[in-house]
């Protein structure tokens, strides 16, 4: 029987157009980074006119699952250097593939009349213990409105989690921006992308932002103080050498350098036989490119 052509990959890839920080994720681990994301096939028109924005960054890792035959186009956006670790890592790490979805698909419609019911809700009830605060400071309060205070706390968790699941989430296709390009037309649904988020109740603990707003992800200070927020062992998305099965750099000139990189890197911290096995996973996409 003739063999079905791969569709997704065994491994999951995070891309970087910088060797530098491939070298960074090799010697730190993984970190996440805040990303710009566009939520307004979620809002209805008077959601996004109330609330004032549509276009959040969010921490997370990215990653893909796409064969290395087919890999020519991701890397002309991604760049030509990656980590490749096992799927096995990426479900143990709670590493989920995200759900695409269209504008005025029924997926879409569910999450919108939900999002702006729930919304809807919030503000009614704050509005109603706004007022009762006001008029009675020591949160006096009868059967009915302790069950509206309770209401309004549940509403804000069910929001929340509303909102962690349109992090995983992603446009079928749209505009896409990436180191100062803009890219039309892209369809994110042959990305086949992977993600990985920090725990939500550790960053409301830490008075770590769970999201920013465009006009911060934009202003690249705000946006360098944010991620160092997240660089913190917590955060941290850690592997091993069995982990990895791909460290692709960019071309063959760069593969001895790389070896060497790896022996300072890990020298101390890894076994030979372990230091030997990273040097074996060293690839570059010349040769990608040539023979798969």
């Amino acid at each position: 029987m003739e063999k079905a052509a791969t569709v997704s990959a065994n491994t999951l890839f995070h891309f970087t157009c910088d060797k530098n920080n491939l070298l960074g994720i090799l010697t730190h681990n993984f970190y996440p980074r805040y990303c710009l994301e566009d939520f307004s096939y979620f809002y209805t028109p008077d959601m996004a006119k109330r609330l004032g924005y549509s276009n959040i960054a969010i921490p997370m890792i990215c990653f893909c699952d796409i064969p290395l035959s087919n890999i020519r186009h991701h890397i002309n956006v991604y760049g030509r250097y990656a980590i490749g670790l096992t799927k096995e890592w990426g479900k143990r790490k709670q590493i989920s593939p995200v759900m695409y979805a269209l504008e005025n698909s029924i997926s879409s419609r569910v999450i919108r009349r939900g999002l702006s019911r729930i919304e809807k809700s919030i503000h009614k009830t704050n509005s109603h213990l706004s007022t009762l605060y006001s008029k009675n400071p020591k949160n006096k309060f009868d059967e009915k409105d302790k069950l509206i205070d309770e209401l309004a706390d549940t509403l804000a968790r069910v929001d929340n989690g509303l909102m962690d699941m349109m992090s995983f989430t992603k446009k079928y296709s749209g505009i896409f921006m990436r180191n100062g390009k803009r890219y039309r037309n892209v369809c994110f649904y042959d990305e086949r992308e992977w993600r990985y988020l920090p725990d939500h109740p550790f960053l409301y603990r830490q008075q770590i932002p769970s999201y920013i707003r465009k006009s911060a992800y934009l202003d690249l200070e705000k946006r360098k103080e944010a991620n160092a927020k997240l660089e913190r062992p917590e955060c941290m998305l850690e592997f091993s050498p069995s982990d990895i099965r791909y460290i692709i750099v960019s071309n063959n000139q760069e593969i001895l350098p790389m070896v060497d990189s790896i022996h300072q890197i890990k020298g101390s911290k890894y076994s030979y036989n372990d230091l030997r096995l990273l040097t074996t996973r060293i690839i570059s996409m010349e040769q990608i490119l040539q023979d798969f």
